[in-house]
């Protein structure tokens, strides 16, 4: 009988809150909510929110390698994604 995997819940709510701060970050960065010749409360708060963006980007990063951590190592794997990736 195959074992049922358990889910992290917490993890994957946490994954899923550095998916919105990075869409957040690429929102604020390349919309035109920003103007850069003028100062408001409005510029400085999607400034500093979309920061957070960033921050996003590194949880996401360490929860990905933490799942990837925990699968067996296949040198065939690595060998057929090299191939892919050139």
């Amino acid at each position: 009988m195959k074992q049922e995997k358990k889910r992290n819940i917490n993890i994957e709510l946490l994954r899923i809150l550095s998916m919105l701060l990075i869409v957040y970050h690429h929102y604020s960065v390349h919309s035109s909510w920003i103007f850069p010749n003028s100062f408001s409360k409005r510029t400085a708060l999607i400034n500093i929110i979309g920061n957070f963006g960033k921050i996003g980007v590194i949880i996401f990063v360490l929860i990905t390698g933490y799942f990837y951590s925990k699968q067996r190592f296949s040198v065939k794997k690595i060998f057929q994604l090299s191939t892919i990736a050139r």
